[in-house]
Protein backbone atom coordinates (compact mmCIF):
# COMPACT_ATOMS: atom_id res chain seq x y z
CA UNK A 1 0.00 0.00 0.00
CA UNK A 2 1.40 3.46 -0.98
CA UNK A 3 2.20 5.90 1.86
CA UNK A 4 -0.65 8.08 0.57
CA UNK A 5 -3.45 5.25 0.70
CA UNK A 6 -2.25 4.30 3.91
CA UNK A 7 -1.90 7.74 5.42
CA UNK A 8 -5.76 8.23 4.55
CA UNK A 9 -6.62 4.77 5.38
CA UNK A 10 -5.21 5.55 9.08
CA UNK A 11 -7.17 8.82 9.17
CA UNK A 12 -10.22 7.69 7.93
CA UNK A 13 -10.81 5.06 10.09
CA UNK A 14 -9.01 7.35 13.42
CA UNK A 15 -12.23 9.38 12.97
CA UNK A 16 -14.71 6.93 12.22
CA UNK A 17 -13.31 5.05 15.64
CA UNK A 18 -13.52 8.61 16.99
CA UNK A 19 -16.90 9.26 15.67
CA UNK A 20 -18.62 5.88 17.09
CA UNK A 21 -16.47 6.46 20.41
CA UNK A 22 -18.14 9.75 20.91
CA UNK A 23 -22.13 8.64 20.15
CA UNK A 24 -20.95 5.73 23.10
CA UNK A 25 -19.79 8.67 25.46
CA UNK A 26 -22.78 10.41 24.76
CA UNK A 27 -25.58 7.67 25.04
CA UNK A 28 -23.80 6.56 28.50
CA UNK A 29 -24.17 9.60 29.73
CA UNK A 30 -27.77 9.83 28.97
CA UNK A 31 -28.17 6.39 30.04
CA UNK A 32 -26.32 6.88 33.77
CA UNK A 33 -26.93 10.12 35.66
CA UNK A 34 -23.96 9.89 37.34
CA UNK A 35 -25.28 9.00 40.60
CA UNK A 36 -21.88 8.98 42.80
CA UNK A 37 -21.11 11.97 41.54
CA UNK A 38 -23.95 13.68 42.59
CA UNK A 39 -23.61 11.87 45.91
CA UNK A 40 -20.06 13.57 46.62
CA UNK A 41 -21.79 17.18 45.90
CA UNK A 42 -24.65 16.63 48.03
CA UNK A 43 -22.00 15.31 50.78
CA UNK A 44 -19.65 18.41 50.18
CA UNK A 45 -22.08 20.46 50.13
CA UNK A 46 -24.16 19.40 52.72
CA UNK A 47 -20.59 19.56 54.57
CA UNK A 48 -20.50 23.32 53.72
CA UNK A 49 -23.42 23.80 55.27
CA UNK A 50 -21.80 22.25 58.47
CA UNK A 51 -23.78 19.77 58.47
CA UNK A 52 -22.98 15.88 59.14
CA UNK A 53 -23.80 14.00 55.83
CA UNK A 54 -23.97 10.30 56.83
CA UNK A 55 -27.70 11.79 57.73
CA UNK A 56 -29.60 10.93 54.51
CA UNK A 57 -32.24 13.77 56.36
CA UNK A 58 -29.59 15.95 55.92
CA UNK A 59 -28.91 15.14 51.75
CA UNK A 60 -30.88 17.82 49.09
CA UNK A 61 -29.86 16.41 46.17
CA UNK A 62 -32.13 13.53 45.96
CA UNK A 63 -33.62 11.12 48.43
CA UNK A 64 -31.17 8.73 49.92
CA UNK A 65 -31.73 5.82 51.68
CA UNK A 66 -28.75 4.68 53.77
CA UNK A 67 -25.76 6.49 54.73
CA UNK A 68 -23.18 6.86 52.15
CA UNK A 69 -19.72 5.93 51.82
CA UNK A 70 -18.01 9.04 50.99
CA UNK A 71 -14.15 9.87 52.57
CA UNK A 72 -15.26 13.36 54.43
CA UNK A 73 -11.62 14.98 52.88
CA UNK A 74 -12.51 13.79 49.24
CA UNK A 75 -15.72 15.85 49.47
CA UNK A 76 -13.06 19.24 49.06
CA UNK A 77 -12.85 18.58 45.24
CA UNK A 78 -16.63 18.47 44.95
CA UNK A 79 -17.19 21.81 46.46
CA UNK A 80 -16.68 24.13 43.29
CA UNK A 81 -19.79 21.86 41.60
CA UNK A 82 -21.37 23.43 44.35
CA UNK A 83 -21.58 26.59 42.29
CA UNK A 84 -23.90 25.10 39.48
CA UNK A 85 -26.94 23.84 38.89
CA UNK A 86 -26.34 20.14 39.27
CA UNK A 87 -27.24 19.51 36.05
CA UNK A 88 -24.64 22.06 33.95
CA UNK A 89 -22.22 20.47 37.05
CA UNK A 90 -22.64 16.61 36.02
CA UNK A 91 -21.86 17.84 32.02
CA UNK A 92 -18.50 19.60 33.11
CA UNK A 93 -17.35 16.86 35.39
CA UNK A 94 -18.53 14.72 32.49
CA UNK A 95 -16.41 16.20 29.84
CA UNK A 96 -13.74 16.28 32.58
CA UNK A 97 -13.68 13.22 33.27
CA UNK A 98 -13.29 12.05 29.54
CA UNK A 99 -10.01 14.77 29.04
CA UNK A 100 -8.53 13.28 32.34
CA UNK A 101 -8.98 9.57 31.25
CA UNK A 102 -7.48 10.38 27.38
CA UNK A 103 -4.80 12.13 29.30
CA UNK A 104 -4.02 9.21 31.47
CA UNK A 105 -3.80 6.52 28.51
CA UNK A 106 -1.42 8.91 26.55
CA UNK A 107 0.65 10.18 29.46
CA UNK A 108 1.18 6.04 29.51
CA UNK A 109 1.53 5.59 25.94
CA UNK A 110 4.62 8.40 26.53
CA UNK A 111 6.49 7.47 29.53
CA UNK A 112 7.41 4.00 28.40
CA UNK A 113 8.79 5.51 25.32
CA UNK A 114 6.51 4.82 22.49
CA UNK A 115 5.72 8.19 21.73
CA UNK A 116 8.62 8.25 19.85
CA UNK A 117 8.11 5.45 17.38
CA UNK A 118 4.67 6.94 16.93
CA UNK A 119 4.54 8.41 13.38
CA UNK A 120 0.95 10.42 12.53
CA UNK A 121 1.98 11.57 9.22
CA UNK A 122 3.45 8.17 8.05
CA UNK A 123 1.65 6.14 9.71
CA UNK A 124 3.47 3.16 11.29
CA UNK A 125 3.04 -0.37 13.02
CA UNK A 126 3.16 1.82 16.53
CA UNK A 127 0.67 4.15 15.06
CA UNK A 128 -2.18 1.40 14.30
CA UNK A 129 -1.35 -0.22 17.30
CA UNK A 130 -1.93 3.51 19.24
CA UNK A 131 -5.33 3.94 17.51
CA UNK A 132 -6.51 0.22 18.27
CA UNK A 133 -5.25 0.40 22.02
CA UNK A 134 -6.79 3.94 22.45
CA UNK A 135 -10.09 3.13 21.27
CA UNK A 136 -10.32 -0.36 23.00
CA UNK A 137 -9.20 1.62 26.50
CA UNK A 138 -11.85 4.32 25.95
CA UNK A 139 -14.97 1.94 24.78
CA UNK A 140 -13.68 -0.63 27.49
CA UNK A 141 -15.92 -1.38 30.65
CA UNK A 142 -13.62 0.32 33.55
CA UNK A 143 -13.61 3.35 31.38
CA UNK A 144 -16.98 3.49 30.65
CA UNK A 145 -18.78 2.66 33.65
CA UNK A 146 -16.23 5.08 35.66
CA UNK A 147 -17.33 7.90 33.47
CA UNK A 148 -21.10 7.13 33.56
CA UNK A 149 -21.15 6.92 37.15
CA UNK A 150 -19.11 10.57 38.10
CA UNK A 151 -16.59 7.82 39.19
CA UNK A 152 -13.03 9.21 41.24
CA UNK A 153 -10.49 6.53 39.38
CA UNK A 154 -9.61 8.23 36.55
CA UNK A 155 -8.74 11.24 38.95
CA UNK A 156 -6.70 8.80 40.93
CA UNK A 157 -4.90 6.96 37.59
CA UNK A 158 -3.85 10.57 36.93
CA UNK A 159 -2.32 11.36 40.11
CA UNK A 160 -0.42 8.02 39.99
CA UNK A 161 1.15 8.52 36.57
CA UNK A 162 1.98 11.89 37.10
CA UNK A 163 4.03 11.07 39.81
CA UNK A 164 6.25 9.56 36.70
CA UNK A 165 6.40 13.10 35.24
CA UNK A 166 6.59 15.63 37.28
CA UNK A 167 10.26 16.67 38.78
CA UNK A 168 9.74 18.67 41.51
CA UNK A 169 9.34 16.69 44.74
CA UNK A 170 6.82 18.64 46.48
CA UNK A 171 4.45 18.48 42.98
CA UNK A 172 5.50 14.55 43.45
CA UNK A 173 3.92 14.42 46.77
CA UNK A 174 0.85 16.76 46.21
CA UNK A 175 -0.19 14.43 43.48
CA UNK A 176 0.50 11.60 46.00
CA UNK A 177 -1.42 13.29 48.64
CA UNK A 178 -3.95 14.42 46.43
CA UNK A 179 -4.61 10.81 45.40
CA UNK A 180 -4.68 9.30 48.76
CA UNK A 181 -7.38 11.87 49.43
CA UNK A 182 -9.35 10.89 46.22
CA UNK A 183 -9.22 7.26 47.25
CA UNK A 184 -6.97 6.15 48.89
CA UNK A 185 -7.49 2.72 48.11
CA UNK A 186 -6.23 2.69 45.24
CA UNK A 187 -2.92 3.20 45.59
CA UNK A 188 -2.59 0.54 48.60
CA UNK A 189 0.25 -1.29 47.03
CA UNK A 190 2.28 1.12 45.48
CA UNK A 191 2.19 3.49 48.69
CA UNK A 192 4.30 0.81 50.56
CA UNK A 193 6.67 -0.20 47.78
CA UNK A 194 7.45 3.27 47.56
CA UNK A 195 8.42 3.93 50.55
CA UNK A 196 10.31 0.45 50.81
CA UNK A 197 12.22 1.94 47.57
CA UNK A 198 13.15 4.68 50.29
CA UNK A 199 11.25 7.19 48.63
CA UNK A 200 10.46 8.91 52.43
CA UNK A 201 10.86 12.09 51.94
CA UNK A 202 7.91 11.42 49.06
CA UNK A 203 6.18 9.36 51.22
CA UNK A 204 5.77 11.68 54.14
CA UNK A 205 5.28 15.02 52.41
CA UNK A 206 2.18 13.28 50.80
CA UNK A 207 0.88 11.77 53.46
CA UNK A 208 0.88 15.28 55.31
CA UNK A 209 -0.55 16.69 52.40
CA UNK A 210 -3.51 14.11 53.14
CA UNK A 211 -4.29 14.89 56.58
CA UNK A 212 -4.08 18.35 56.15
CA UNK A 213 -6.85 18.34 53.60
CA UNK A 214 -8.44 15.95 55.23
CA UNK A 215 -9.24 18.35 58.27
CA UNK A 216 -10.99 20.64 56.36
CA UNK A 217 -14.85 19.87 57.69
CA UNK A 218 -13.60 21.55 60.93
CA UNK A 219 -13.66 24.96 59.40
CA UNK A 220 -17.23 24.46 58.84
CA UNK A 221 -17.84 23.42 62.51
CA UNK A 222 -17.96 19.85 62.20
CA UNK A 223 -16.30 17.30 64.48
CA UNK A 224 -13.46 15.33 63.19
CA UNK A 225 -13.51 12.80 65.85
CA UNK A 226 -17.12 11.94 65.05
CA UNK A 227 -17.60 11.95 61.97
CA UNK A 228 -14.22 9.87 60.86
CA UNK A 229 -15.46 7.64 63.92
CA UNK A 230 -18.97 7.25 61.83
CA UNK A 231 -16.88 6.88 57.85
CA UNK A 232 -15.39 3.91 59.35
CA UNK A 233 -18.32 2.77 60.98
CA UNK A 234 -20.56 3.09 58.13
CA UNK A 235 -17.79 1.90 55.74
CA UNK A 236 -17.49 -1.47 57.48
CA UNK A 237 -21.38 -2.18 58.47
CA UNK A 238 -21.92 -1.08 54.72
CA UNK A 239 -18.97 -3.59 53.54
CA UNK A 240 -19.83 -6.40 55.64
CA UNK A 241 -23.68 -6.99 55.30
CA UNK A 242 -25.07 -4.07 53.56
CA UNK A 243 -25.42 -2.44 50.42
CA UNK A 244 -21.73 -2.75 49.31
CA UNK A 245 -21.39 -6.36 50.05
CA UNK A 246 -20.67 -9.11 47.83
CA UNK A 247 -24.15 -10.49 48.93
CA UNK A 248 -26.06 -7.66 48.02
CA UNK A 249 -24.75 -6.50 45.04
CA UNK A 250 -21.35 -8.34 43.48
CA UNK A 251 -22.65 -7.59 40.35
CA UNK A 252 -19.59 -5.35 39.06
CA UNK A 253 -17.92 -5.98 41.92
CA UNK A 254 -14.54 -7.28 41.70
CA UNK A 255 -12.38 -7.77 45.16
CA UNK A 256 -11.73 -11.43 46.46
CA UNK A 257 -14.90 -11.99 48.48
CA UNK A 258 -17.32 -13.40 45.91
CA UNK A 259 -17.26 -16.83 48.53
CA UNK A 260 -19.82 -17.49 50.90
CA UNK A 261 -17.32 -19.05 52.74
CA UNK A 262 -16.20 -16.32 54.19
CA UNK A 263 -12.71 -18.69 55.94
CA UNK A 264 -11.91 -19.03 52.26
CA UNK A 265 -12.32 -15.51 51.38
CA UNK A 266 -10.18 -14.51 54.28
CA UNK A 267 -7.41 -17.15 53.42
CA UNK A 268 -7.39 -15.53 49.95
CA UNK A 269 -6.73 -12.39 50.80
CA UNK A 270 -4.02 -12.71 53.15
CA UNK A 271 -2.87 -14.77 50.42
CA UNK A 272 -2.51 -12.22 48.76
CA UNK A 273 -1.54 -9.79 50.93
CA UNK A 274 1.56 -12.49 51.79
CA UNK A 275 2.58 -12.66 47.96
CA UNK A 276 2.77 -8.05 48.16
CA UNK A 277 4.87 -8.15 50.97
CA UNK A 278 7.09 -10.62 49.15
CA UNK A 279 7.08 -7.92 46.22
CA UNK A 280 7.86 -5.55 48.25
CA UNK A 281 10.60 -6.63 50.00
CA UNK A 282 11.89 -8.00 46.33
CA UNK A 283 11.78 -4.96 44.77
CA UNK A 284 13.66 -2.53 47.96
CA UNK A 285 16.72 -1.96 46.64
CA UNK A 286 16.11 -0.53 42.77
CA UNK A 287 14.35 2.70 42.29
CA UNK A 288 13.04 1.81 38.97
CA UNK A 289 9.27 0.73 38.24
CA UNK A 290 9.24 -2.17 35.32
CA UNK A 291 6.29 -2.04 33.13
CA UNK A 292 5.47 -5.96 34.77
CA UNK A 293 5.71 -4.49 38.30
CA UNK A 294 3.46 -2.09 37.77
CA UNK A 295 0.84 -4.50 36.18
CA UNK A 296 0.74 -6.29 39.50
CA UNK A 297 0.85 -3.39 41.86
CA UNK A 298 -2.31 -2.36 40.08
CA UNK A 299 -4.09 -5.45 40.00
CA UNK A 300 -3.10 -7.03 43.68
CA UNK A 301 -4.72 -3.65 44.62
CA UNK A 302 -7.85 -4.91 44.12
CA UNK A 303 -8.52 -8.35 45.49
CA UNK A 304 -6.82 -6.78 48.83
CA UNK A 305 -10.34 -4.31 49.75
CA UNK A 306 -13.86 -3.45 48.46
CA UNK A 307 -13.17 -2.23 44.50
CA UNK A 308 -15.80 -2.54 41.42
CA UNK A 309 -15.00 -2.89 37.83
CA UNK A 310 -14.83 1.12 37.41
CA UNK A 311 -11.60 0.94 39.26
CA UNK A 312 -9.24 -0.80 36.46
CA UNK A 313 -9.10 1.87 33.92
CA UNK A 314 -5.39 2.63 34.77
CA UNK A 315 -4.28 -1.37 34.97
CA UNK A 316 -6.61 -2.00 31.38
CA UNK A 317 -4.29 1.10 30.00
CA UNK A 318 -1.28 -0.48 31.08
CA UNK A 319 -2.15 -3.99 29.94
CA UNK A 320 -2.99 -2.53 26.38
CA UNK A 321 0.83 -0.58 26.64
CA UNK A 322 1.89 -4.25 27.92
CA UNK A 323 0.13 -5.73 25.07
CA UNK A 324 1.64 -3.76 22.32
CA UNK A 325 5.45 -4.57 23.42
CA UNK A 326 4.21 -7.88 23.70
CA UNK A 327 2.99 -7.89 19.55
CA UNK A 328 6.02 -5.99 18.51
CA UNK A 329 8.66 -8.71 20.06
CA UNK A 330 5.57 -11.48 18.84
CA UNK A 331 5.26 -13.19 21.63
CA UNK A 332 2.52 -14.51 21.06
CA UNK A 333 1.43 -16.81 24.09
CA UNK A 334 1.78 -14.10 26.98
CA UNK A 335 -0.16 -11.59 24.01
CA UNK A 336 -2.89 -13.84 23.55
CA UNK A 337 -3.56 -14.05 27.67
CA UNK A 338 -3.08 -10.07 27.70
CA UNK A 339 -5.74 -9.88 24.60
CA UNK A 340 -8.13 -11.99 26.22
CA UNK A 341 -8.44 -10.33 29.22
CA UNK A 342 -8.34 -6.91 27.57
CA UNK A 343 -10.99 -8.22 24.78
CA UNK A 344 -13.62 -9.18 28.41
CA UNK A 345 -13.27 -5.49 29.65
CA UNK A 346 -14.02 -4.43 25.96
CA UNK A 347 -17.31 -6.59 26.08
CA UNK A 348 -20.44 -4.56 26.70
CA UNK A 349 -21.22 -5.00 30.45
CA UNK A 350 -25.01 -5.99 29.40
CA UNK A 351 -23.51 -8.89 27.58
CA UNK A 352 -21.06 -9.67 30.33
CA UNK A 353 -24.08 -9.89 33.08
CA UNK A 354 -26.50 -11.69 30.37
CA UNK A 355 -23.35 -14.22 30.31
CA UNK A 356 -23.33 -14.53 34.19
CA UNK A 357 -26.64 -14.77 34.36
CA UNK A 358 -26.85 -17.73 32.18
CA UNK A 359 -24.02 -19.40 33.75
CA UNK A 360 -26.36 -19.11 37.05
CA UNK A 361 -29.60 -20.30 36.12
CA UNK A 362 -27.43 -23.26 34.32
CA UNK A 363 -25.14 -24.10 36.99
CA UNK A 364 -27.37 -23.41 39.74
CA UNK A 365 -25.05 -25.41 42.21
CA UNK A 366 -22.63 -22.89 42.06
CA UNK A 367 -24.99 -20.96 44.55
CA UNK A 368 -23.68 -23.13 47.26
CA UNK A 369 -20.30 -21.81 46.65
CA UNK A 370 -20.27 -18.23 45.37
CA UNK A 371 -22.87 -15.16 46.00
CA UNK A 372 -24.66 -15.02 43.37
CA UNK A 373 -26.48 -11.79 42.22
CA UNK A 374 -29.57 -9.64 41.12
CA UNK A 375 -29.60 -6.52 38.67
CA UNK A 376 -32.39 -5.28 36.77
CA UNK A 377 -33.63 -8.15 34.61
CA UNK A 378 -30.90 -10.31 35.91
CA UNK A 379 -31.37 -12.47 39.27
CA UNK A 380 -29.07 -15.35 38.80
CA UNK A 381 -25.42 -13.73 38.62
CA UNK A 382 -22.11 -15.55 38.59
CA UNK A 383 -19.50 -13.56 40.09
CA UNK A 384 -17.57 -13.96 36.42
CA UNK A 385 -15.78 -10.43 36.27
CA UNK A 386 -14.58 -11.23 39.84
CA UNK A 387 -13.06 -14.24 38.86
CA UNK A 388 -11.77 -12.70 36.02
CA UNK A 389 -9.91 -10.25 38.10
CA UNK A 390 -8.25 -13.03 40.28
CA UNK A 391 -7.18 -14.59 37.45
CA UNK A 392 -5.65 -11.74 35.78
CA UNK A 393 -3.86 -11.08 39.20
CA UNK A 394 -2.11 -14.50 39.72
CA UNK A 395 -1.21 -14.11 35.86
CA UNK A 396 0.46 -10.55 35.98
CA UNK A 397 2.16 -12.34 38.79
CA UNK A 398 3.63 -14.91 37.37
CA UNK A 399 4.37 -12.27 34.38
CA UNK A 400 6.44 -9.85 37.18
CA UNK A 401 8.37 -13.22 38.12
CA UNK A 402 9.17 -14.74 34.59
CA UNK A 403 8.11 -12.16 32.01
CA UNK A 404 10.40 -10.13 29.83
CA UNK A 405 10.46 -6.37 31.43
CA UNK A 406 10.00 -4.55 28.32
CA UNK A 407 10.45 -1.16 29.96
CA UNK A 408 11.36 0.59 33.37
CA UNK A 409 10.47 3.75 34.85
CA UNK A 410 11.62 5.51 37.93
CA UNK A 411 10.50 8.93 39.42
CA UNK A 412 12.18 12.09 37.78
CA UNK A 413 14.18 14.53 39.57
CA UNK A 414 15.12 17.96 39.19
CA UNK A 415 18.98 16.61 38.94
CA UNK A 416 17.81 15.10 35.43
CA UNK A 417 16.89 11.10 36.38
CA UNK A 418 14.37 10.32 33.34
CA UNK A 419 12.08 7.38 33.03
CA UNK A 420 14.19 3.87 31.67
CA UNK A 421 13.05 2.60 29.18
Amino acid sequence: MSLSKNKFLFWSILVFLLTVTCFRLVDSYLTNPLIDFICYVDCGGTMLKGLNFFDPANLSLRQWDDPLIVFPGMTIFFIPFTLFNISTGKIIYYLLSIAAAVYVFQLCFNLVGLKEKLNLKSPNAISWLWLGSFFIYINSSPTIMCLRHGQSPVWTALGIMLLFKLKNPISQATALGLTALMKYTMITALAPVLFFKRKFNLCITGFIIFLILSIYPLFFGLDLVEIYCEYFSVTDDNIATGFNSFAVSGYNMIDFSFFKNSLINTVGIFTFWAILLWVIWRERKTDRFSLNLLLFLFAVTIPLSYHRLYDCGLLNALLLIKLIFLMQRRSWGHAIFCGGFIAFWLIPFSIILEISNIIGKTLPFLNKIFFFNSYGNYNQIFPLTAIMMTALTIYLLILYIYGKTDCELRLPTKEGKENVN
